[in-house]
């Protein structure tokens, strides 16, 4: 046993390490072809998906500038323009003061109606929609002078400097005609809007653009999915040509060892980062 192991048996024993080394550097040489095709793979699905999402954005264009369509959407950004003026100018500094009366009312501290409460609750969360609505827009007036005179008996603790604030844009507002000039532009608005879309081509048209959108906004998720997966695939190469050089390098070593003369493996080019 113990000649064996001297001799042949060494011998063995060194092949099977060469064997091992061998091995593991034909897996990473697999690895790294795998992950070279999969990345071309995703890159030509990156492409077509590309030329779909542009076709859909030309397609989308067209469509959006067609006869009355083109005035509804128009229509939706002058809405969305008066929602934001009404967020930040009309209700500056009383969203906050809002809630406070909000929480106020539900303790009972301020007395107001059920209906006015609800209205109030919508104004918190949904103010420019429920200051359109035929439903609740008609409460402002009352729980704007509700705020007024919770802030004169001291129940919303406040500090002086916010509510002269809150006071000067109350004045702004409560008996003057600008809520009432708002609501009615926003009203009109959502009344011709609401007669264009009665058209059955204009509303066919409306949805079709929805679902175009729709499509569109899958598309642009998938393409952002598959550059990530990129991204990820092209972090690997470089550890692992790396791991394939220190491999190579102690094939080289064992084997001049073993053989007793230097031996140089030859590179084989791969990929752009492997050699």
């Amino acid at each position: 046993m113990s000649e064996f192991l001297e001799g042949e048996g060494s011998s063995l024993q060194k092949a099977r390490t060469l064997n091992g080394i061998v091995t593991t550097i034909q897996d990473i040489r697999k690895e790294i072809v795998e992950r070279e095709e999969e990345t071309n793979n995703l890159s030509r699905d990156k492409q077509l998906i590309a030329d779909e999402i542009q076709k859909l954005e030309s397609e989308l264009e067209r469509l959006s500038s067609e006869g009355q369509l083109h005035e509804v959407l128009k229509i939706e950004r002058e809405l969305r323009k008066e929602s934001r003026e009404f967020r930040t100018e009309t209700l500056a500094h009383l969203q906050r003061p809002l809630r406070k009366l909000r929480d106020l009312s539900q303790r009972g501290e301020i007395p107001l109606g059920q209906d006015e409460r609800d209205a109030l609750n919508n104004y918190v969360t949904l103010p420019y929609r429920s200051f359109l609505s035929k439903e609740t827009g008609r409460y402002v007036g009352s729980i704007l002078q509700s705020l007024q005179s919770a802030l004169r008996s001291g129940k919303m603790e406040f500090k002086p400097r916010k509510t002269a604030r809150v006071m000067a844009q109350l004045d702004q507002l409560v008996g003057t005609e600008r809520l009432l000039e708002r609501q009615r532009r926003g009203r009109e608005l959502l009344s011709k809007r609401w007669k264009l879309l009665q058209d059955p081509t204009c509303r066919s048209r409306y949805q079709a653009r929805k679902n175009m959108m729709k499509t569109l906004e899958e598309a642009r998720k998938h393409r952002e999915d598959v550059i990530h997966r990129i991204r990820s695939l092209e972090e690997k190469p470089a550890a692992l040509n790396k791991r394939l050089a220190e491999l190579l390098t102690m094939a080289e070593a064992r084997t001049g060892e073993y053989m007793g003369r230097q031996v140089q493996i030859e590179r084989l080019q791969l990929t752009a980062q492997a050699t």
